[in-house]
């Protein structure tokens, strides 16, 4: 009876931590490039904005629409603004989610150099709305945001320690403290969440922009 109990268990627990794993499996998703070049009155800039659209989500769609018409005010409004390129990376998935960052370059009349932004969209496939941190992570763990905040500020320091990124532990303490706005830009990658700290948040300019990665199973 004992060894029948034992079987049972380890054949319970080999089925649970299958099904917990599947949870973040990646999953192909459908999509094309939309391309819109255009021009701002008074001024003989660039101005282009890329960014997908999906076949099988469109409600997701119409939240990546928004930030499109966001933006898009922005660059009417911004004076001396003479380049404006919106495009974004990889599709990612895990699971329910379905995600990509976009990244902003703009240059300023009088600018030493181009500025770069990223910024995150998540969606909830199955809720069909967008994803925020808290929403992703809460459920995990009560302590998501300590989490987020103790790996990536001993990953960031490592890297300064191993000469990979220049920075210094004040620096990388402040941009990775306990802060939901500090952690907004993520993605799910199957089993793991990538970050990304823009310019200034956790290193100075010449360092660019930082990206971690994190596994999902530290989240518990």
């Amino acid at each position: 009876m004992k060894k029948i109990c034992f079987v049972f268990l380890v054949v319970f627990s080999v089925f649970y931590s299958c099904n917990k794993s599947d949870n973040w499996k990646e999953f192909k998703v459908d999509y094309e490039e939309k391309v819109e070049n255009f021009q701002k009155e008074g001024l003989n800039g660039k101005y282009k904005i890329a960014y997908p659209f999906f076949k099988d989500y469109p409600e997701f769609n119409e939240i990546v629409s928004g930030r499109i018409e966001e933006e898009k005010v922005y660059i009417n409004k911004a004076e001396d603004l003479l380049e404006y390129e919106l495009s974004f990376g990889d599709i990612r998935t895990s699971g329910k989610y379905l995600g990509f960052m976009f990244n902003i370059t703009t240059y300023f009349l009088g600018d030493a150099h181009p500025s770069v932004q990223v910024f995150a969209i998540n969606y909830d496939t199955e809720a069909k709305k967008e994803a925020t941190l808290k929403d992703v992570f809460a459920p995990l763990s009560n302590n998501y945001l300590n989490i987020f905040s103790e790996f990536t500020c001993k990953e960031l320091n490592s890297r300064v320690e191993r000469e990979e990124l220049v920075s210094s532990q004040e620096f990388i303490k402040e941009g990775t403290t306990a802060d939901k706005k500090n952690f907004s830009c993520f993605n799910l990658k199957g089993s793991e969440v990538i970050v990304v700290f823009n310019q200034y948040q956790v290193a100075p300019y010449s360092s660019g922009i930082s990206e971690v990665s994190i596994p999902l199973n530290i989240f518990k």
